[in-house]
């Protein structure tokens, strides 16, 4: 009964002629958002652990959520009153419509594109090497970090953890080559586990990637003011 009522919680109508209140109402929805995405990420590594198919539905359902928050918070930003708005609010609201864009697409990231390959692996009935399957929570755990960061930035717009979170990404980039490499080298000797699983397990890697950048992306628009000095790692 709860999921049918579900809907946005804190964007008030009556806040949208004050700005600083609307404003105040569209982030704490974001970081309801930005939990629930951050759920959706965690839970889809035991989908390939356990082939949990119930799993897949509930993990299916959040991303229903977040696509509704995603419109819900968009459309309310719209309305608050333009005319009133200084440069510096002009500019968050930019800002914030840049988050809820990157968490609905994190959302699909997960729900899309890592789902369906946990969903081949099952029908296939596909096993990763323990070297593999090591590599892949390593990489999964080090963006779920940064996963917690990001929503921590959103929160406290708070320059350090941002600069964490950029400091990660460019660590990220390093640490997948260097997986990339250690999956060719288990080919080239043959596994049958690593030949089986090849192409699930580098699409897994390079999705867990396209995540972090989105966080990436997100704690750049969480702290506008210092985005300059936050410069995208070249990949």
């Amino acid at each position: 009964p709860q999921d049918e009522i579900f809907r946005s919680k804190y964007l008030d109508l009556r806040a949208l002629e004050t700005p600083v209140l609307a404003f105040a109402h569209v982030k704490r929805e974001i970081l309801r958002m930005s939990e629930i995405s951050g759920e959706m990420y965690q839970n889809v590594l035991k989908v390939f652990e356990t082939n949990d198919l119930d799993l897949i539905k509930y993990i299916e359902k959040q991303d229903d959520k977040v696509d509704l928050l995603d419109r819900e918070i968009k459309f309310y930003l719209a309305k608050i009153s333009q005319e009133s708005l200084n440069p510096e609010q002009a500019h968050l609201q930019l800002s914030l419509l840049a988050i809820v864009s990157d968490l609905e697409e994190i959302g699909d990231i997960v729900n899309k594109n890592i789902l369906e390959l946990a969903q081949k692996k099952i029908h296939k009935n596909r096993h990763f090497s323990k070297e593999g399957w090591q590599e892949i929570c390593d990489f999964h755990a080090k963006v779920a970090e940064n996963f917690q960061i990001a929503i921590s930035t959103i929160a406290a717009e708070d320059e350090t953890l941002a600069r964490k979170v950029a400091r990660h990404e460019r660590r990220l980039i390093e640490i997948e080559a260097k997986y990339r490499e250690a999956h060719l080298m288990r080919l080239h000797k043959g596994l049958k586990e690593t030949i089986e699983t090849s192409a699930i397990h580098l699409d897994l890697l390079s999705n867990f990637r396209r995540i972090n950048t989105k966080l990436f992306a997100i704690v750049r628009a969480a702290v506008p003011d210092k985005e300059m000095t936050l410069t995208r790692p070249s990949s």
